[in-house]
């Protein structure tokens, strides 16, 4: 899930294109959840989010950069 591919029963080990038409210059990724800042400085955050460490006031997986 940490991609943004939106898929969690497999593992990626190529390149992989996210779902969304973002660009990011930046990525930053913790234990189970990961941080994009695109080439226009918005921040999109997406993973497990077990802890609201994606800051949406929820506790819920995020799948997609959000």
């Amino acid at each position: 899930m940490e991609l943004g591919v939106s898929t969690e029963s497999q593992s990626v080990v190529f390149p992989t294109l996210s779902p969304i038409d973002h660009k990011f210059k930046q990525i930053h990724r913790g234990d189970d959840f990961t941080f994009g800042m695109t080439i226009d400085d918005r921040l999109f955050g997406w993973g497990d989010n077990q802890n609201g460490q994606l800051g949406l006031g929820h506790h819920n997986p995020i799948e997609i950069p959000t």
